[in-house]
């Protein structure tokens, strides 16, 4: 059963599958989403622990940017499982920031 991101289902039989590609972002779309998200968590930390805690806002931005670092390195992995659908519309429109790579490369005749 093949489904693609505009919802339309239907099955196929394993010879009709001639090669298979998967949309991928490239290494610039991950280190931008990465600088984003530290900065935006340190940012906020920096903010908000002077507020509710004693410690001071340098603390919290080094907290906020570690958090924001652990983030950017979880959500790219867990996003395409949670979201399949949108994560490939997602991908569709970062434009030349994806590529298409052959998971099952089409057989040489």
């Amino acid at each position: 059963m093949v489904t693609t991101y505009d919802g339309v289902a239907r099955t196929i039989r394993p010879g009709e599958i001639q090669a298979l590609y998967e949309r991928r972002a490239r290494w610039l779309a991950y280190a931008g989403l990465t600088i984003a998200t530290v900065a935006i968590g340190a940012g906020i930390s920096a903010l908000l622990v002077p507020l509710l805690t004693p410690l001071g806002a340098v603390y919290g931005a080094l907290f906020g940017a570690l958090g924001g670092a652990v983030a950017a390195a979880v959500v790219p992995s867990i996003l395409p499982s949670v979201i399949p659908f949108e994560y490939a519309r997602l991908l569709d429109r970062l434009g030349p920031l994806a590529y298409w790579r052959a998971v099952l490369p089409k057989a040489d005749a």
